[in-house]
């Protein structure tokens, strides 16, 4: 071998040598910005399944992303004048995948939700509620107060008619104690045997029934309650010229309410028209009045 001929071969191998150094480095390269960008990538997932985002393109679009990194990173890899290599920021920004998109799961604006709690909707209600009631109360409060008129007679074999106003709200028990007090106080002293007498010695007979001393007028008016002669709602006394010219209509008749001592009572419960008097039950309902055993009205 000449001497050119052993310069020529060792020019070709120091050629390949630094193609082959080249080749090298450049895949060494490719490796280091894959890696970079697979790091990237994972630190976005992550973030992403933080925000709860479930968006299935976006994980398709990072997919493809790691199919065809390679050859950008690769191709974005360029040799400087000293051997060494870098990754432009091009190839970088190419490498990275896009943002998750901002909000993540949201409410149905479409979706029916009346069956579900509601802080709100339930404090409305109830401050509906509370001024139903509070409205309730005021307008039963002033019908208990306002003054009632009761016509009764005390009967101790004759009337003794007199009339004494008491509150709507007042019970029977308040009532026949105004009644002994009214009796009491009558300037011919014909009442003063009602002295050893209570109110609670005292019965209130209304359209023959006797009438409980916790029951208030309110209750009775309320209700619309009948008795066996007449009806109970109705204090004064007056007479409806209807019982007469048509049976068929309900009797508007109302009778004296009679007060009477208990003693008086358990003497003559055996004598018309004591023994026409029976307690008032509020269950049973008197279809028809009757005065002395005879139909008088109905109910229209």
């Amino acid at each position: 071998m000449t001497r050119d001929q052993y310069l020529a071969r060792r020019s070709e191998l120091e050629k390949e040598l630094g193609a082959a150094g080249d080749a090298a480095r450049a895949a060494a390269a490719a490796a280091a910005a894959r890696a970079a960008a697979e790091a990237a990538r994972a630190k976005a997932r992550a973030a992403a399944r933080a925000k709860l985002s479930f968006d299935d393109e976006d994980e398709g679009g990072e997919e493809e992303g790691e199919e065809g990194g390679e050859p950008a990173a690769a191709g974005a890899a360029v040799a400087d004048p000293a051997g060494e290599t870098a990754a432009g920021p091009a190839a970088t920004a190419a490498a990275a995948p896009p943002p998750p998109p901002a909000g993540g799961v949201g409410k149905d604006p479409t979706a029916a939700t009346h069956f579900l709690p509601d802080a709100t909707r339930e404090a409305e209600e109830a401050a509906l509620r509370a001024s139903l009631r509070a409205k309730f109360e005021a307008k039963r409060a002033a019908a208990r107060a306002a003054p009632l008129e009761v016509v009764y007679s005390f009967w101790d074999g004759a009337g003794h008619r007199r009339a004494v106003t008491v509150k709507a709200g007042d019970t029977i028990g308040a009532f026949l104690g105004a009644a002994r007090a009214q009796l009491l106080a009558d300037p011919s002293g014909a009442f003063k045997d009602l002295r050893g007498v209570g109110a609670d010695g005292l019965l209130y007979v209304k359209e023959d029934l006797i009438l409980p001393s916790d029951v208030s007028f309110h209750d009775l008016i309320t209700r619309k309650a009948r008795g066996k002669s007449g009806p109970l709602f109705a204090f004064g006394v007056h007479e409806d010229v209807r019982a007469v010219s048509d049976a068929r209509r309900e009797t508007d008749e109302s009778h004296a309410g009679k007060v009477v001592t208990r003693a008086w009572y358990a003497r003559n419960k055996h004598i018309f028209p004591a023994s026409r008097w029976e307690p008032y039950d509020p269950g049973k309902v008197w279809d028809r009045y009757t005065v002395r055993g005879g139909e008088v009205g109905g109910r229209k």
